[in-house]
């Protein structure tokens, strides 16, 4: 399973912490894919989440994901973007 992390446009917030994601990685043991500077606004810049996650663009995270999680509802274009079967 992948799980997908988009950058907040409308908060400083992010939905999963580095800690957290070490976490669920190892726990459940699935991919963490996360958008470029998702974390940022947060004070997490991107080299703190390269050891546990697939940096990449928000439209590849959409597209490749199989869960997103996001603090805010997605915009319906972006849900559009994601997979079929997608949560």
């Amino acid at each position: 399973m992948k799980i997908g992390i988009l950058r907040e446009t409308k908060d400083k917030r992010i939905a999963l912490i580095p800690d957290t994601i070490r976490k669920v990685k190892k726990e459940l043991g699935v991919d963490i894919l996360m958008e470029q500077g998702a974390g940022v606004a947060a004070s997490f810049p991107d080299v703190t989440y390269e050891e546990n996650t697939q940096i990449l663009s928000r439209g590849d995270v959409l597209a490749q994901a199989d869960m997103i999680c996001s603090v805010h509802p997605l915009e319906e274009d972006e849900l559009a973007q994601m997979q079929k079967e997608c949560w």
